[in-house]
Parts: structure tokens; sequence; C-alpha cells
């Protein structure tokens, strides 16, 4: 049987056969991918999971919308704004693919498995399902303490997929430890488990084999990879930066004198990260933790300083290196759109930032 599949590579290919070729192909090559949060009950859809990464040191981002940060301009915040300017290519995580692109290190790629809204437990369910992939570097960024908003989002998930984080967490004994003191707290604060329950099924990574594949199906891949993955895409459209608060460095510096004060006072929520931190270096990864910037909270010391010395106390306690970006000097409205939402320009300075403090800790050659 025959067909014409028309322009392929520049090249006129008539009369395409058909007819099985020799060898197994695995669908998951012909399966989609999407380089965007694909929702807690479809993350194997992300490309994270695709087979051509298998042998990639993985980079993944977990945090909430200042991490994910795919919008590429000042819609991307703006209530008043419904068609928003995102893009894959605008967000720190593709930024920084282009960054370890530049300095040759090919071998690695950056994940954005961040989510706008996310909360700790959420989160901490999307690292469960990655640890087969075994990713080397984790890396949150932190607004101050979104993190805890709403309980943490206890409820958010199903019993069956806190299951499954039982199943993976109490793998190690010392992170175990750290789940079940984490569990405790969310129930102190409204959140109620349900007990024997079957946990949702574990992704599976094993080769799935197709029964034909002919020289047609290989094109049609062939130009869908063309379309899909071309290595760094430009935004959507064109970018747009309208100027919508009057006075930025007025607001900024008008700050008075004032205690720092936690929500999270006896780390009860925070102690959560120490379940990264913990696997990771169970599994051979590492952790790394940022605060992201701030730019009206930027020369406030007593903001600045009780970040350091409290949350940067614990973090450096339990060996986990961090950073605070609070301060990183963004440019009002062109990179950083409402003083803590960064435009793809901010993305580039917030990635760039991030690749210097992974090869000062040692995370990256």
């Amino acid at each position: 049987m025959l067909i014409s599949a028309g322009m392929v590579f520049g090249l006129r290919i008539q009369d395409v056969n058909l007819q099985p070729l020799v060898g197994r192909f695995d669908q998951r090559y012909f399966d989609s991918y999407t380089p965007y949060f694909p929702g807690l009950d479809k993350l194997e859809t992300n490309e994270i999971f695709a087979p051509q990464n298998a042998h990639k040191k993985k980079i993944v981002f977990l945090g909430a919308s200042t991490v994910d940060s795919i919008g590429c301009d000042t819609t991307w915040h703006d209530r008043r704004i419904t068609d928003k300017n995102v893009h894959f290519s605008c967000s720190i995580s593709s930024q920084l693919n282009q960054i370890l692109a530049d300095k040759g290190l090919t071998d690695w790629k950056s994940f954005d498995l961040a989510r706008n809204g996310a909360k700790l437990t959420p989160m901490l369910y999307v690292y469960s399902r990655l640890l087969e992939l075994r990713p080397a570097i984790i890396i949150w960024g932190e607004a101050f303490d979104y993190y805890l908003w709403n309980n943490a989002d206890a409820a958010e998930l199903t019993p069956s997929q806190y299951a499954y984080m039982d199943h993976v967490f109490n793998r190690y004994l010392d992170t175990a430890a750290i789940w079940d003191a984490y569990k405790e707290n969310l129930e102190k604060h409204g959140w109620g488990p349900t007990k024997n329950t079957t946990p949702v099924q574990a992704p599976s990574l094993s080769p799935k084999y197709r029964e034909t594949t002919t020289l047609a199906d290989l094109l049609s891949l062939a130009l869908q990879r063309l379309r899909t993955e071309l290595p760094f895409q430009a935004p959507s459209r064109p970018l747009a930066f309208v100027p919508d608060i009057a006075d930025w460095s007025r607001r900024r510096d008008s700050v008075p004198a004032h205690p720092f004060a936690s929500r999270d006072s006896d780390f009860g929520y925070f102690q959560g990260f120490r379940v990264f931190s913990t696997i990771q270096n169970h599994l051979g990864g590492k952790m790394f933790f940022y605060f992201t910037p701030k730019y009206f909270e930027s020369t406030d010391r007593s903001f600045t300083e009780g970040i350091a010395n409290i949350f940067g106390g614990y973090l450096t306690k339990y060996d986990i290196p961090f950073v605070s970006h609070i301060d990183l000097p963004l440019k009002p409205v062109y990179e950083t759109t409402d003083g803590y939402h960064t435009s793809v320009f901010g993305n580039r300075k917030v990635a760039a930032a991030l690749f210097n403090d992974l090869q000062k800790a040692g995370l990256l050659p």
C-alpha cells in the first residue's frame, strides 16, 4: 500500500511504503509530552518522562508561580488581562537550559515542575513521582512563606496520593520520621488522614513496544519533533510592558522599622523540605533552596536578615545549600512585573544567578 507524504526535510517523498519495518519501536517515543505542568494526575506526560531525556542529568524546579514563571511579560499576574502572554521558553528553567547549552553542559537539562499557586504538600507528591528518574538536583524557590498557605494545601491531594507518598517516603528511616512529623503538623491544623488506602500506580519507565511501525510513522514523528521540540522557541506574541505602579522606589524604601515575624516559628511546615534533601542524599543527588526576588522587601533589613538568620540557619543546620535572592537587582516593570513575578528578562537574571550558585555549591561542573 502506498501514500504520498509531501515535502519532508526539503525533499519530496512520494510513494512511502506502509509495510511494517523490521525491529521493535518504543511507543513512548511517539507519545506527546509537555513542558508545562500537566496536573497532579497526569505527571507522566511532562517532558521529564520522555525517553529521549532518560540519560540527561536532571535539574528539577519546584515551587509556585515565582518559580514556574512562564509569564513572558506583565500580563502574567494582571487580573485585568484575560489573554495572558505565557510560554514555556520564557521560564527560569528554559533560561537555565540556554545557559547550560552555552556552557557546553549538554548532558544536563532543567525541567519546570513548579506550578502557579502550588504549596508544599502537592510539590512533595510531585517529587515522589520523580524519584524513579533519580533527579540530580532539586531546586526549590520560595517567596518567604507561601509554602504553608492553606495548611500547605493538604486538602488538595487524594488519599491514594498520600498513600503513594507513604510508600515512597517510608523507604528510609530518617525520611519516614520527617514525613510523619510533617503529617502530624498538617493534622494539628485540620487535615484528616485516610487509613488503609491503595496507593496510585507507580510511573512506568519501561519500553512499550508497538505492534507495527512504518516509514510513514517515522516521518510523521520527525515532523512532530520539528514542530514541538525546537530548542528555544520565541514567546507566543510580542512582549508588552505597561507600568502600573506609580512610584516603585518610594514604596520599597518607606518601610518602617519592625521585627521579623514567621508564621512557622516551630518549622512544623518548613521541616517538609528535609524530605527532599534526605532522599536526594540517599539517591546520590542534591537539593538547592533559594528565596525568590522581592523588590519591595529588598531594602527591609529586618525581613532580609530574618530570612537569612532564621530560615537560612535551619537550612544550614541540615546541610541544605541555599541562597537569598530577595535583593537581586531587577528593573521595575521590565524585569519584575509586579515586584514579585519576573518577566522573561528577569528570568534570565535569575537563571544566571542560580547557575553561578550551583557552581559555587559544587553541584554543577
